[in-house]
């Protein structure tokens, strides 16, 4: 668990910029790694507010650089409800 917590913290900037890529197939692929990491966050130290930090200074990096779009935020927002939402009915203690 401990290399999957330390792998997350080098891998937000790369996978955040695939997730930029203006490709929907590319960008359903690769954004449910962000709830992974939440949730990888949150079982090893009860936040993920690392992560939190690491996922927005990352966006306003690469959103002043010109990239990302409507639909990144869209999809981003959609991915993380069905996520969770499917975690939840899979597994109801982890409320």
């Amino acid at each position: 668990m401990l290399l999957q917590v330390v792998l997350i913290d080098k891998a937000v900037g790369p996978i955040q910029r695939l997730a930029l890529i203006p490709n929907r197939n590319v960008r359903r692929l690769i954004l449910p790694l962000f709830f992974d990491m939440i949730a990888t966050q949150v079982a090893h130290k009860n936040n993920f507010e690392g992560l939190h930090k690491a996922v927005i200074d990352n966006l306003d990096r690469s959103v002043t650089d010109g990239a990302g779009d409507a639909e990144y935020s869209q999809l981003f927002e959609s991915v993380l409800l069905v996520s969770s939402a499917f975690r939840l009915a899979w597994n109801p203690a982890s409320t």
